[in-house]
Order: structure tokens, then sequence, then C-alpha cells
């Protein structure tokens, strides 16, 4: 049976943490909108990476290939930075 762990990546703003409203992870803007980036397995646990983004970054980052790419390259190294264990051999 696998366990499942959901980890929500935002900036920190004023808002508690535990909040339904975050701070897009590209802009801060407030924002209730929740995308799922990334799942990892590991063992018997499965990891999945959500990200608050803001609908006019979520605009922006469709229309433009290089932003998109270097904000999913941000996200990445967040995730390797702040969950490193996981990544390790």
């Amino acid at each position: 049976m696998y366990y499942i762990k959901k980890i929500y990546l935002y900036k920190n703003t004023h808002l508690p943490k535990d909040g339904w409203l975050q701070g897009c992870f590209n802009c801060q803007q407030i924002t209730s909108k929740v995308h799922l980036y990334r799942k990892l397995t590991r063992k018997e646990n499965i990891y999945e990476f959500y990200f608050f983004k803001c609908n006019s970054c979520n605009r922006e980052l469709k229309k433009c290939s290089t932003k998109r790419n270097e904000f999913y390259d941000k996200c990445d190294d967040y995730i390797v930075s702040k969950y490193e264990h996981l990544f390790a051999s």
C-alpha cells in the first residue's frame, strides 16, 4: 500500500501557511489555483508536488515557452534543494 504525501509550493505571504489562499510561486499574487507539477515514487511513498499559480502567470507561461521552462527550472531547483533526501541515492 502506498502512502501519498501532498506538498504545496508557494511564495510566503502574510496569509496562514495552511490556508487555501497562498502566494503564486511565480509572482507572489494571492491565488487559490493549485496545479499538480510532479509525482515521485520512492519506496512505498508517492510524493505529489503542487504549486500555486495565479491565472495571470498561467496565461503568460502558456504563451511563452522560454518563461515556462524558466519557471519549471525554478520549481525543480526548489524541490531538489528543499527535499534533497528524496533525490539521494
